[in-house]
């Protein structure tokens, strides 16, 4: 039996813990990987094509998020974001933030005014 260092403070109900927590929190991790890419998945069912459409015509980019898409054009930027607050979308500008409670489409997206500046 050690009965010196380290190994004098860690008892057997340490390791136990330590064993039980790792699988625990390993699980939740892919919990989260699976939902958002589940997310996403949704997200580019509902609005792909208004997703790609706004990035041709704005000159932006698609990236992916952990719970949506984002499209980001330089001086605008969209998130479509899924997840447990709902459907939502988030243009922000550098003069401010407006979020939607619900996927906006290209068309809807068009009507907003700061979209074409």
């Amino acid at each position: 039996m050690i009965t010196e260092g380290i190994a004098r403070e860690i008892s057997p109900e340490i390791i136990r813990s330590i064993a039980t927590l790792v699988p625990i929190l390993l699980s939740g991790w892919w919990m989260l990987l699976i939902l958002g890419s589940l997310w996403r998945t949704s997200i580019w069912n509902d609005v792909g094509g208004a997703i790609e459409r706004l990035a041709a015509s704005t000159g932006g980019v698609i990236r992916p998020r952990w719970s949506g898409w984002t499209v980001d054009a330089g001086a605008i930027r969209i998130d479509w974001v899924g997840g447990l607050l709902g459907p939502r979308t988030i243009v922000k500008t550098a003069q401010k933030t407006e979020e939607h409670p619900k996927f906006l489409t290209s068309g809807e997206l068009s009507e907003l005014s700061d979209l074409h500046r």
